[in-house]
């Protein structure tokens, strides 16, 4: 690997900081970087970002910072573009838009909805974009439905 800046070849592995400004806060995480030591020129994988940005959009749901800044935050920080949330929540996306530029009031059970989403993916899962699914898309269930085990049951 070749550094794009000044073509030396040689690189170093370090941590370094990466900042997020939102909503007059600063979140800050560490990310790992190849650093050319010819030049300096730090190279950081897009994953480390993105997951620095997910860590901050999670601070940001559990303090609950509502606002329109922060809700287009966790959409960017989830990679969802306003078309397709707006199909998660049922709304125009315009609606949206005007959440975020705070042309309307922002909906807070929506802002917390992205929120668990950010959280779940920082988790691993998809829980809450799941429910959303289910109910835009119900299942049958039978008229009698078990649930839970007797082991569960007795503790």
């Amino acid at each position: 690997m070749k550094c794009s800046n000044c073509g030396a070849g040689a690189f170093e592995r370090r941590s370094e900081e990466h900042v997020v400004n939102v909503a007059g806060r600063k979140f800050t995480g560490k990310v790992a970087a190849d650093v050319c030591d010819a030049c300096g020129e730090s190279l950081v994988d897009a994953s480390e970002l993105a997951r620095v940005e997910l860590e901050a959009a999670r601070a940001i749901g559990d303090a609950g910072l509502v606002s329109g800044e922060t809700f287009r935050f966790m959409r960017h920080a989830l990679g969802l573009i306003a078309k397709d949330l707006s199909a998660e929540f049922d709304v125009a996306p315009e609606t949206i838009s005007r959440w975020e530029n705070e042309e309307r009031p922002l909906d807070r059970l929506a802002w917390a909805t992205l929120a668990g989403m950010v959280r779940d993916r920082l988790e691993g899962h998809e829980r809450t974009r799941e429910q959303l699914r289910a109910i835009r898309e119900p299942k049958k269930l039978a008229k009698t439905v078990h649930v839970g085990s007797a082991t569960r049951a007795a503790r």
